[in-house]
């Protein structure tokens, strides 16, 4: 299963991609994330991990997540891997003269014989990830506002 969302928000790239390439951010904008746990210590980076329990359907799942590629404030690709599936999300960034382009690629392959299922689970996966990605914009916009109500600069 394929799902590739682009959004424009007032952000600057280098917020956008310190907030998404950091997995504990992921329960504030993902309705299906219970619970996300920094396995790593220290700063964010290639090969931070993350335990991610999650719910589908009702099934409460966990995925072990790796930061594989971490390029702010570009681009990060993170890959999850649980008993049944592995989850590859590809970060990219692009600035714009008002904040970000923000471009999140994600490929869930099922193991045999779920993969059968597919086409149903696509259908029922794309309504969490509409509302995640919803979710998400909401975040960056607000971050952007935040900031600027602080005063704030952006690193």
């Amino acid at each position: 299963m394929i799902f590739t969302h682009t959004m424009d928000v007032p952000t600057p790239p280098a917020a956008v991609h310190a907030y998404v390439s950091d997995f504990k951010n992921l329960p504030r904008w993902d309705p299906t994330i219970k619970r996300v746990d920094q396995i790593t210590p220290g700063p964010v980076g290639s090969g931070t991990r993350y335990l991610v329990v999650l719910t589908f359907l009702g099934a409460e799942s966990t995925m072990d997540y790796t930061v594989k590629e971490f390029q702010p404030p570009a681009h990060a690709q993170l890959v999850g891997v649980a008993s049944n599936a592995v989850a590859t999300d590809t970060i990219t960034i692009e600035p714009l003269p008002t904040g970000s382009r923000l471009t999140w690629h994600a490929e869930i392959v099922l193991s045999w014989p779920a993969r059968i299922l597919d086409p149903v689970l696509k259908l029922l996966f794309s309504r969490d990830v509409a509302k995640a990605m919803a979710n998400l914009e909401r975040e960056l916009s607000g971050l952007a506002q935040r900031a600027a109500a602080a005063g704030a600069g952006y690193g």
